[in-house]
């Protein structure tokens, strides 16, 4: 049996071992007996993993862990597909080696010209990645899936997931992290993961919010490994998963429907948190932007370019002091705002919230100028001959009512 260490030690490579670990006898044989045909496609899966994990610039972002859930992914299609269909593969790689945009379109690229060799060589920047929402609502939705770790910026992914409908409010429990000096103390310690156990005696969605201290906690959670006991009085087999803190661990109630979700922003998951702790979970990141619509998009595109036309005016150099308080995802979070302002007027049929941010392009592309004047800086104001007339048709409103 491979071991998760020796992703590329050894003479034969990652390559040989991802094979080897697909195809090997056992418990662990994904590809092999019973799936001749998935089995056709472990030497090209191999050979992009290696040239993938070995390719890697800085720290080892993809690990075997992602490979081998890759591969249990691919397994898991019914047993008559005798091809592997670009749309599955691209859909398995994009929940597998999530997390870095970048990253998983040039492993994507690669997979595909192993897998596909007599085909032209894909464009990694043209690939038809499945959107974020999808890729979410996938692997919430697979109760064999490893746990999963939204990566952020700006806190934006935990409202984003309220909103979306991705996580029930009503069958989550929130534990939020701290840095203050009583919330790092055993005692809080203790007292979150007993939340978590109750999360996972009850079924329910755990969501962790910048919550690093508690992450020790969870490996045995993290890493699945399940022992199954059968409750004397019911007869019912029981799953049941170890906590632990420092050196005291309990065995734990499992039940179906158990999820824990890791929001963390995405420069310090990067940078800060270990390598074991980030290939235990499928990692997707997840922005305003990732939730817009087609009609959003084409706001947003309108809005960068009227911002951008502000900045260059008034001579700001930056849309922050332009706009006060204005980050990267000012402009991404305002359009979206707008758009399911606009989906919920349409659903209520409400005539006041469809003039606000309904109707045509025009429309949102006004309303969203209007929400970002009453934050506009006034030396901007006074500097932007659009600003200007903005406030002058503000007041004459105002005036008129």
């Amino acid at each position: 049996i491979l071991h998760w260490q020796a992703t590329v030690g050894g003479g034969e490579g990652a390559a040989g071992a991802g094979e080897r670990k697909a195809g090997g006898g056992g418990g662990d044989n994904l590809f092999g007996e019973g799936r001749p045909a998935c089995a056709a496609w472990l030497a090209p899966l191999s050979r992009a993993y290696h040239a993938v994990y070995t390719q890697q610039e800085g720290r080892d972002f993809i690990g075997m862990r992602d490979f081998y859930n890759l591969l249990k992914l691919l397994r898991a299609r019914p047993a008559g597909d005798r091809e592997l269909a670009r749309e599955d593969l691209l859909m398995a790689l994009a929940r597998n080696f999530g997390g870095k945009p970048e990253v998983l379109r040039r492993a994507a690229a690669r997979f595909l010209a192993e897998c596909y060799p007599d085909e032209p060589a894909p464009d990694a920047e043209a690939l038809p990645l499945p959107p974020a929402r999808a890729l979410l609502a996938a692997n919430l939705a697979d109760r064999v899936a490893r746990h999963l770790m939204v990566l952020t910026a700006n806190g934006a992914a935990l409202p984003l997931l309220f909103r979306a409908g991705l996580v029930d409010p009503d069958r989550a429990t929130l534990l939020v992290g701290s840095e203050f000096p009583e919330d790092r103390s055993e005692l809080f310690l203790v007292d979150q993961v007993n939340q978590v156990k109750l999360a996972m005696a009850a079924g329910r969605t755990v969501v962790l919010l910048d919550h690093d201290n508690i992450y020790e906690a969870l490996y045995d959670v993290l890493n699945q490994r399940y022992v199954v006991r059968k409750d004397p009085t019911s007869g019912r087999s029981v799953r049941m998963l170890r906590l632990a803190i420092g050196a005291r661990s309990q065995l734990c109630q499992v039940e179906p429907g158990f999820r824990l979700v890791v929001v963390a922003e995405r420069a310090h998951a990067y940078a800060r948190l270990d390598l074991p702790l980030l290939n235990r979970f499928e990692k997707q990141v997840l922005l305003p932007e990732d939730l817009l619509r087609p009609a959003g998009r084409q706001l947003l595109d309108a809005l960068r370019a009227w911002a951008d036309g502000l900045v260059r005016e008034s001579g700001a150099g930056t849309l922050q002091a332009v706009f006060c308080g204005a980050h990267p995802g000012t402009l991404p979070s305002l359009a979206l705002q707008l758009q399911m302002e606009a989906e919920a007027a349409a659903d209520d049929d409400d005539a006041g919230a469809a003039a606000e941010g309904g109707g045509s392009p025009a429309a949102w592309l006004a309303a969203a100028k209007r929400r970002l004047l009453a934050v506009a800086t006034p030396l901007a104001a006074l500097h932007c001959r659009e600003l200007r007339a903005l406030a002058d048709d503000a007041e004459e409103g105002g005036a008129g009512e």
